[in-house]
């Protein structure tokens, strides 16, 4: 019988791990030394060194699915529950570490195939809360939602490559802060009451 405790404590150990050197640089003898456990206990638990990264991935995206899930249910301005979500994301996806998403991506293709489809996903979210917000005139009233989705949905996909920001030399917070920015001040209906 698996002890979900001990399971939550390996997960959370290699976590560490994989945000100070990455995927490929973690080994299960790390792990497991880190546990004060013997390997044979921690396969236990795990297959792999990959099923322990995969459970991160999980857990991280089970995260953001609750945060898109209280923002999606929420009465007000949709333009802040959407700022809010984003950055929590922002948040959680920071908490993979470049390293780790490099390593992945290089390293683990099917898992990076997991992130990139489950990000895909999760970016329906943002064409529900773009359509309230043109309903309450919050957006220009000449923008399709669904089309802003596509694009913002797309440079995250693109930015969150590490090959892409280590290419030119930007840190990853760097360039969510700056596509958030662009984003919010792009879709705004200020310029139709100029």
């Amino acid at each position: 019988m698996v002890d979900e405790a001990v399971r939550h404590r390996i997960v959370e150990i290699a976590h560490q791990f994989f945000i100070k050197r990455g995927y490929r640089h973690v080994t299960m003898q790390n792990i497991a030394e880190e546990l004060g456990m013997s390997k044979k206990t921690l396969y236990l638990y795990f297959a792999s060194k990959e099923d322990i990264a995969q459970t991160v991935i999980e857990n991280t995206f089970q995260s953001i699915s609750n945060h898109v899930d209280a923002s999606t249910a929420v009465d007000g301005n949709p333009l802040v529950a959407l700022r809010v979500t984003l950055m929590k994301i922002r948040e959680e996806t920071l908490q993979l570490s470049p390293f780790f998403l490099e390593d992945i991506q290089k390293t683990v293709p099917h898992l990076w195939e997991y992130i990139v489809r489950v990000r895909s996903e999760k970016g329906r979210f943002v064409t529900q809360l773009l359509n309230k917000a043109k309903e309450q005139g919050l957006i220009r009233s000449t923008l399709n939602p669904h089309i802003i989705t596509v694009l913002f949905i797309e440079s995250v996909q693109t930015i969150i490559r590490p090959d892409i920001w280590s290419k030119h030399g930007f840190a990853l917070d760097e360039l969510w802060d700056t596509l958030f920015s662009v984003f919010f001040y792009g879709v705004s209906n200020e310029e139709e009451h100029l």
